[in-house]
C-alpha cells in the first residue's frame, strides 16, 4: 500500500466483512446445500460427489462476489463517515492491479472477486462529484507513520 488512505481503505473492507458476517453466512449457505443435497440424493459418495463439490463451488463463486462487493461499498461508506479520503479505496484497487499485471486474466465467474476494473468503476461511481474536499487526516497520517 502506498498511503494511510488505501491502508484504511482495507481495514474498511475486512471490517465490514467481520460486521456482516459474511464468514458465517457463507459457511450456513454452504452447509444449508448440503444438507438438502444429501436429502434429495440420500448418499453423495464418488464421482456424483466430485460433480456436486464442482458445481457447488462454481455456484458460491457467485455468493462471493456479492459479499466483496457489499464490503467494497459498505467500506467506502466507512471511510466516508470517518472523514477518510475515499479515493485511498480506487488507489488500492489500482495498486493491485499493478501488481497483478502480466498474470492470468481469470473470466470473473470464475472468480471469487469482483474483477478490479468493476471494483474501481462502481467504487468511484459512488464518491465521484460528491466527496471531492478532504483535508488531511493528521492522526491516520500519524498511525500510518507508525507502521
Amino acid at each position: 500500500m502506498n498511503s494511510e488512505e488505501e491502508f484504511a481503505a482495507l481495514l474498511c473492507h475486512e471490517y465490514s466483512h467481520i460486521s456482516f458476517k459474511h464468514t458465517t453466512r457463507s459457511l450456513f449457505r454452504n452447509l444449508g446445500t448440503y444438507v438438502i443435497l444429501s436429502i434429495v440424493l440420500s448418499d453423495i459418495n464418488g464421482i456424483m460427489g466430485v460433480l456436486l463439490e464442482n458445481a457447488h463451488t462454481i455456484k458460491s463463486l457467485s455468493y462471493t462476489r456479492a459479499l466483496e462487493e457489499e464490503a467494497d461499498r459498505n467500506g467506502l461508506k466507512l471511510l466516508i463517515a470517518s472523514g477518510v479520503n475515499p479515493s485511498g479505496m480506487v488507489n488500492l484497487f489500482k495498486h493491485l492491479k499493478e501488481k497483478n499485471a502480466g498474470s492470468i486474466d481469470v473470466p470473473e465467474f470464475l472468480s471469487s472477486h469482483p474483477l478490479l476494473d468493476e471494483r474501481i468503476k462502481y467504487i468511484e461511481n459512488e464518491y465521484r462529484n460528491k466527496y471531492n474536499n478532504y483535508p488531511k487526516n493528521e492522526r491516520l497520517a500519524s498511525i500510518w507513520k507508525k507502521i
